[in-house]
């Protein structure tokens, strides 16, 4: 079974990181809305990274080289886990600006995902007990299903903005890593 650990930095500001179990891994969110890169968000990069080169992981696909290789479906997966992961709604707000989307469209992104935020907070708790196959299948139904709900709520115009802000921004911030098999 293949193995890969997937790192996401929206704006440099929010990151999340899904392990190879599947289990979220929420990093401090908003560390710096006025200045993406400020040191809090570089060190959170870092941290990433260094717990990665600890477990032998490779970069097996970056999307700032080839963000044609980053699904959309993951590529919406993970900013709308990262934009859950934000617990202040002004820091939502602020981030969904960025995006792209005028007030009406943040507030009905805002609103389609409050389901998702429940749901994956309980496959969360559920994860520290059981990793199994039916949990990745659980979390691959409940983003599929927020990606449907978060489109169906935003305008035409939102619609848009948001697919080409996923497109061009997103999937470039996508990092996959795959295990590397220990050498007996």
């Amino acid at each position: 079974m293949r193995r890969l650990l997937i790192l996401f930095v929206v704006f440099g500001m929010v990151g999340v990181t899904v392990t190879s179990s599947g289990a979220i891994r929420e990093a401090s969110a908003l560390r710096s809305l006025r200045h993406p890169l400020a040191p809090n968000a570089i060190n959170q990069h870092q941290g990433h990274t260094s717990a990665i080169t600890s477990q032998r992981m490779t970069l097996a696909t970056d999307g700032a080289t080839t963000p044609e290789a980053i699904s959309d479906e993951l590529a919406y997966a993970h900013f709308i886990r990262a934009m859950a992961a934000i617990k202040d709604p002004h820091g939502r707000d602020v981030a969904l600006r960025a995006a792209g989307l005028d007030a009406a469209d943040r507030a009905a992104f805002a609103n389609a995902l409050l389901p998702t935020v429940g749901a994956l907070g309980l496959i969360n708790e559920q994860r520290k007990t059981v990793t199994s196959d039916v949990l990745r299948a659980a979390e691959q139904a409940t983003m599929a299903s927020a990606r449907v709900r978060v489109l169906n709520a935003l305008s035409v115009q939102g619609q848009a903005q948001f697919d080409a802000y996923v497109q061009t921004r997103v999937k470039r911030h996508v990092k996959m890593y795959r295990a590397q098999r220990a050498k007996p």
